[in-house]
């Protein structure tokens, strides 16, 4: 059996730190190679159990390593082989960058060591910004690149020395924008007030920021701390610059004009001075040139109460008369305050009250009589509301309701010279007109029918009812046929229909009537026959009774033998 031969090539030049190639070229023979056994000579070693044609295996350090290989057969032959391998030292790339702020050029500086090999001959830069086009790349050995935009870009170093080896360095370098910086001052812009100047830590992150610097516009010497407080000798408008650096070196600055203000010029007017009233208060300040008021105080004149608003135009009631001192403070945008007082006299209110007068006779007509007062003062003006939409005026008006036994809510507001007011709602009730009826008893010819009067309206008994007059609508009666009674009883010449008229006046003196018809029934006629019995004393009996105006109901029989029957059939 002849066994394996190991063979193998290997790939030039050899550089430390890059891969070397390795391939297999080992002849089994006619015989099946089971395993693979790579030693490397740097201490590293390999087996591969299947066939690898080619692989690579990186040498970290420069130097001449012995490579082995062993092969395997199925059968138990082996074989090996060695190769040497002479590698190169490679420089191991590195840089450096200064100004890394935007706006600024950026310094890449190479760090490269040359790890004991030969000089470098190439070097290969890219910037990681596309956006830069032609600028995007260099193969100077210390270049400048300006970048647009902040962020993170990865920048990669190729270097090669003279022996071809090389290596690559990618690295990010992040380009720091401008330090955000803003400034704020108090309220206190005022001519004559201290100004106080403040960093805004919401723009400018002071946990990186190493030095600030103030120049207040107006000559004076600047300040080096994070807040600032200035008394300017003049007021005018001041260009105000921050400028502070971080810990990355960026520097940026922060110019707002500040204007020192002069005081607004205070006043107000007021209408409507009158005791539980509300008095209007009218603003009438003055800003300087340029400034605009944002802020008012007022206090009403009112000792140990909070009688303050801070509205432009408020509304204030006195629930007491009296004098009192009203102090408005106007303040503008800027923070300049001005005060300014007038005394106020507040008078009594008058006091409304009205009287009516509603009749049901009138239809709906009511009295209205005015009862209002003023305390040292006279009411000269009257507006009523006596149902929606429906208006009048003067002290003693009337009015007309069309719905009559209904109540409504009257309102009068009335106003005296001093143009003080009140108002009071009362409710009235319009009575309705007196309507009448009345109830007759069962009217069966030769039977005298009674008659009841009655109040429908206003809902009372007819006790209210005072005279009366009835015709019974038979004048054959003669003088029967009219009646003064409350309740009459008339006996009616003959059956038929009779129009009963009652009219009557109540204690108000209203009139009303009523008319009906009234049906005088007919009496029935009675009448039976009968049939004896055959051969027993039974005997039937039949009705022949009449009734010409209604349904005979109710038959009562006497047999002449003490007994008797009450049916309901004939």
């Amino acid at each position: 059996i002849h066994g394996p031969l190991a063979n193998f090539s290997i790939s030039t030049p050899g550089c430390s730190g890059l891969p070397i190639s390795f391939t297999d070229l080992t002849n089994g023979y006619g015989g099946t190679i089971t395993s693979w056994h790579w030693i490397f000579g740097d201490g590293t070693d390999t087996t591969f159990l299947a066939p690898v044609p080619g692989f690579t295996h990186t040498y970290a350090q420069a130097g001449t390593f012995i490579v082995t290989l062993q092969v395997f057969t199925a059968l138990g032959c082996e074989n090996s082989t060695q190769q040497t391998v002479v590698l190169s030292a490679s420089p191991v790339a590195a840089f450096s960058t200064d100004n890394t702020c935007l706006e600024q050029s950026t310094q890449f500086t190479d760090m490269t060591s040359l790890n004991g090999g030969s000089a470098l001959t190439q070097h290969a830069w890219d910037f990681g910004d596309p956006g830069s086009g032609m600028q995007n790349t260099s193969a100077l050995v210390n270049p400048l690149h300006t970048y647009a935009l902040p962020g993170s870009y990865l920048v990669t170093l190729a270097t090669q020395n003279a022996i071809g080896c090389s290596d690559t360095l990618r690295q990010l370098v992040s380009i720091t924008p401008k330090p955000g910086v803003d400034f704020y001052h108090d309220s206190l812009v005022c001519f004559g007030n201290t100004t106080s100047l403040f960093t805004d830590t919401v723009a400018t992150n002071t946990l990186a920021t190493l030095s600030y610097e103030w120049d207040f516009g107006d000559g004076s010497p600047h300040v080096f701390t994070k807040n600032a407080s200035h008394h300017y000798t003049i007021p005018g408008i001041f260009t105000v610059i921050l400028t502070i650096q971080d810990t990355a070196g960026c520097e940026n600055r922060k110019v707002r004009p500040l204007t020192i203000h002069t005081a607004p010029v205070s006043a107000f007017a007021f209408a409507g001075i009158c005791e539980n009233a509300l008095t209007q208060f009218t603003d009438l300040s003055m800003p300087p040139t340029g400034d605009t008021i944002v802020s008012w105080y007022w206090d009403f004149g009112i000792a140990g109460t909070t009688d303050t608003s801070t509205l432009q135009n408020p509304a204030f009631t006195y629930t007491q008369i009296g004098t009192y001192t009203v102090k408005l403070t106007a303040m503008t945008q800027s923070g300049c305050p001005a005060s300014s007082s007038r005394p106020l006299q507040v008078w009594n209110t008058p006091t409304a009250y009205f009287k009516y007068t509603a009749s049901p006779c009138t239809n709906g007509l009511v009295e209205f009589q005015d009862s209002s007062w003023s305390y040292q003062g006279i009411v000269n003006n009257w507006n009523w509301v006596f149902e929606p939409y429906q208006y009048g005026t003067g002290t003693n008006p009337n009015h007309s309701y069309f719905a009559v036994d209904s109540c409504y809510g009257v309102k009068l507001m009335i106003e005296d010279l001093r143009g003080c007011r009140d108002t009071v709602t009362q409710q009235i009730c319009v009575p309705p007109a007196l309507t009448v009826d009345y109830t007759s008893t069962l009217s069966c010819f030769g039977d005298p029918v009674s008659f009841t009067p009655m109040m429908i309206t206003p809902d009372a008994t007819a006790d209210s009812l005072i005279t009366f007059h009835w015709n019974f609508g038979d004048p054959a009666t003669g003088s029967n046929n009219v009646s003064a009674t409350k309740k009459p009883a008339h006996t009616f010449s003959k059956v038929g229909f009779y129009t009963v008229n009652f009219t009557t006046t109540d204690k108000f003196g209203c009139s009303a009537s009523q008319f009906k018809t009234v049906e005088v029934k007919a009496l029935p006629v009675a009448g039976f026959t009968f049939t004896p019995g055959q051969c027993d004393s039974t005997v039937t009996f039949s009705s022949t009774s009449v009734d010409t105006s209604s349904v005979i109901s109710t038959y009562i029989w006497q047999y002449g033998d003490g007994t008797s029957d009450t049916i309901t059939a004939p």
